[in-house]
């Protein structure tokens, strides 16, 4: 087993559930220091509570808010003083055919889907 990931610091965003929670589940046993967000709080305390005994930080987070971003972001390198790799995972979904969704879903998926991804890595981008 490589331990590549031991002791990394990953930042994951929308950790709490789906593939943000299975990176999490894999990377925890390798070694890494995880900090992750998500907008469920009960979600994020029941991985805390999972992984009372190792580097989790957990940030109740609204991605499409640029405010949460920059303190999942700043909290972060405050508990762990940098960020080693970061995961932009959060994202919503549109469950419809796209000549059936009015224009206002289609940028709020839009602006989630990508311009949060531009967001979070341009608050990380000074680290690098």
């Amino acid at each position: 087993m490589s331990n590549f990931f031991n002791n990394k610091v990953v930042a994951i965003t929308g950790g709490s559930d789906g593939i943000g929670k299975a990176l999490i589940d894999a990377l925890m046993p390798l070694g890494a220091k995880i900090a992750t967000c998500g907008r469920n709080q009960g979600k994020l305390y029941d991985l805390q509570l999972k992984y009372s005994n190792q580097h989790l930080h957990t940030v109740v987070c609204d991605v499409s808010n640029y405010n949460d971003c920059k303190n999942f972001i700043e909290s972060t390198i405050k508990v762990y003083d940098g960020i080693d790799i970061l995961i932009n995972n959060a994202g919503v979904s549109m469950r419809s055919m796209v000549k059936d969704v009015e224009i206002d879903v289609i940028k709020k998926v839009m602006d989630i889907n990508f311009m949060v991804r531009c967001i979070v890595l341009n608050l990380h981008y000074p680290l690098l």
